[in-house]
């Protein structure tokens, strides 16, 4: 019983991340909407994840085995000038290297998280 209600939630998962990430949801917008959509101010009003959105999804990820999404999601933070990856973030993409085999990709991820001065914790 348990295992079908975890199937259902991760492709319920899975099925929330386009709409997670994206910016502009441009197929709902009218054709007026999405010309005024270029201007500055509807670029300010787009809703846009914090590193806690970040931690959640590669978290999520992790537990759905999809350690290769987590680490597209870690790099989309990493590009982001606003945001900067925390220990949480590094565990969560560690753990998911882990579980999916990559123990060289977790171990280089160890290492960058002691280079940028982080400390590992127990979790």
């Amino acid at each position: 019983s348990s295992s079908s209600s975890s199937s259902s939630s991760s492709s319920s998962l899975r099925m929330s991340f386009p709409r997670l990430r994206s910016e502009r949801p441009k197929s709902s917008m009218s054709s007026s909407e999405s010309s005024s959509s270029s201007s500055s101010s509807s670029s300010s009003s787009a809703l846009r994840p914090d590193v806690i959105t970040y931690n959640a999804l590669i978290s999520a990820c992790e537990k759905g085995k999809q350690w290769e999404k987590a680490l597209e999601l870690f790099g989309d933070l990493r590009e982001r000038p606003d945001l900067a990856p925390d220990v949480i973030t590094y565990n969560a993409v560690i753990s998911a290297c882990g579980n999916g085999g990559q123990w060289q990709k977790a171990l280089e991820l160890f290492d960058q998280l002691q280079e940028r001065g982080l400390e590992p914790d127990l979790i």
